[in-house]
């Protein structure tokens, strides 16, 4: 599938202002919820999660005292190699309130981050309020995640999504992340999508997948499928 069947970036803009109000008005201010709590949970590189993974850090990032929280989209960000932890996953949960069927004007971001821990690396939660405009970049092209059941429909782990991404694109190498998320265009916004960030051919590129039916698709940062270009 070809990136021109997707809706432009102006109407993907539009469609997902809908979900806000604007910062002004609200007068909404940054507002930790909860600062350095930590885990029992072991940091994970990204190729070792899978669903059962995925829930069980999801519900240690929920901080029950919130209001009822669905998931819109999750970050898996590999460490760097000269970070306390190297290769272990910053994870970064983006949730609203399901309670209320009013637009989302705020969202609830929970970070959980690698750390050592007196042996193997930890996480450490902290959980921020912000209003939609400060974290509208990190959700473009993105719609409600919990809407189709949160991990429920996924049915490749990341590390087969990564296989089949270079297998397909052979110019492709996963780098250092993953975005889990579901695509706001009514012919994807039925499944749970893996955005996998990598390089090809030099430069940055995303390979998407469908993590219900392994389904690759082009998008404008896509990597290249033939022989790469000369390099000047």
């Amino acid at each position: 599938m070809r990136s021109n069947s997707f809706a432009s970036l102006s109407v993907a803009v539009g469609l997902i202002a809908s979900c806000k109000t604007t910062s002004d008005s609200s007068g909404m201010k940054n507002q930790t919820l909860r600062q350095n709590q930590t885990t029992q949970i072991i940091a994970q590189s990204a190729l070792s999660f899978d669903v059962n993974m995925l829930k069980t850090h999801l519900a240690n990032a929920i901080d029950p005292s919130l209001p009822k929280l669905g998931l819109w989209a999750a970050f898996l960000e590999e460490s760097q190699q000269d970070s306390p932890c190297p290769g272990k996953v910053l994870e970064s949960y983006y949730m609203l309130d399901t309670s209320t069927d009013e637009p989302a004007e705020k969202v609830y971001v929970t970070t959980a981050k690698p750390m050592p821990m007196n042996g193997p690396c930890g996480l450490v939660i902290d959980t921020e309020v912000k209003n939609f405009n400060q974290v509208s970049r990190a959700l473009m092209e993105s719609s409600p995640l919990a809407q189709i059941g949160t991990f429920d429909k996924i049915k490749f782990t990341i590390k087969e999504a990564i296989d089949r991404s270079e297998a397909n694109n052979k110019n492709f190498k996963y780098r250092d992340g993953v975005k889990i998320y579901r695509h706001l265009h009514p012919t994807t916004w039925d499944h749970p999508w893996y955005a996998i960030y990598g390089t090809a051919c030099g430069i940055d590129s995303t390979v998407y997948f469908n993590a219900e039916n392994a389904e690759i698709i082009d998008m404008l940062d896509s990597p290249i499928v033939g022989p790469c270009p000369p390099r000047n």
